[in-house]
């Protein structure tokens, strides 16, 4: 059993631990409601600190007060990863996925939960450089959270999902033609919109996509390609290539951008605006070297 020395060296220890984790000196710490000498003491043990300088403490250094009075090892193991995770999850709603990722590899365990934030993470990083056109870099992002979902079963099915949809996708652009429908997960994933999905499954079909556009909503650049694709369909080349231009040059993210491209390209052609269709084709040639380099 811990004798009271025992107690109040391990709560300084911890004050100390923490204190130099975050990069501050003693002088930071203790700022002007003690002394950095009653701090100094409070470290070693030798000075006991009341509720409210542990209080005081504890919301400087960013920790629950009870983290300081843990019992043993185990109990400050738990305390640190019930942090972590809150911190991870909070890194993860607010898109900073990487800190996230680096959150949870400070944990010398992993559990399911901890796994699935990063997965998640790894996810969204593989969404966020393919909607770049970094393709490499996204399938190394996949890969990761193709690893840590070997370590969870939260959300398995729909990460699962969304990887395969990431890595469809980025396959159609290296072969520069859209995805067989059978590749499109029948709902929407959870790291897509509904518009986006819907676009992207009219893309697939080569009957009847068109009419998926009614679903999209009305300011949307998907929609827009949807309706330029429907004047095609009806040889209105010049028409639909006015609405292509403004999809091309306002695109969210490469795949859209790439294929609204292609259609554009193709109503150059046939309005005979061959200018600007060798144009158009030269653009398409360096996107698909890059997509495939």
């Amino acid at each position: 059993m811990k004798t009271e020395k025992n107690i109040y060296t391990d709560i300084g220890r911890r004050i100390r631990e923490r204190r130099k984790k975050l990069g501050l000196t003693q002088t930071q710490l203790s700022g002007e409601y003690m002394t950095r000498n009653m701090l100094s003491r409070i470290e070693t043990g030798d000075a006991h600190p009341s509720l409210d300088t542990l209080l005081y403490i504890a919301q400087k250094l960013k920790m629950p007060p009870s983290f300081f009075l843990c019992r043993d090892a185990l109990e400050e193991a738990e305390y640190t990863k019930a942090v972590k995770v809150k911190e991870a999850r909070r890194s993860l709603g607010m898109g900073q996925y990487k800190k996230c990722i680096d959150t949870c590899s400070e944990l010398p365990a992993e559990d399911d939960e901890i796994a699935a934030l990063k997965a998640a993470s790894e996810v969204m990083l593989a969404l966020s450089f393919f909607d770049k056109g970094e393709l490499k870099e996204a399938h190394v992002h996949l890969e990761r959270a193709s690893g840590a979902m070997h370590s969870t079963v939260y959300l398995y099915s729909e990460m699962l999902s969304q990887i395969k949809l990431i890595s469809t996708l980025a396959q159609s652009l290296a072969k520069g033609a859209p995805p067989s429908p059978k590749d499109i997960p029948p709902s929407v994933p959870i790291f897509f919109t509904k518009d986006r999905y819907l676009y992207i499954l009219a893309l697939s079909l080569r009957e009847g996509g068109n009419a998926l556009c009614e679903a999209i909503s009305d300011d949307s650049p998907y929609k827009a390609h949807l309706l330029a694709r429907a004047l095609m369909e009806k040889g209105e080349y010049i028409e639909a290539s006015q609405i292509l231009d403004g999809v091309f040059n306002s695109a969210p993210e490469c795949f859209s951008a790439y294929f609204s491209l292609l259609d554009l390209e193709k109503c150059c052609s046939e309005a005979e605006d061959y200018k600007t269709a060798y144009r158009l084709a030269e653009i398409r040639a360096e996107l698909h070297d890059r997509y495939n380099a």
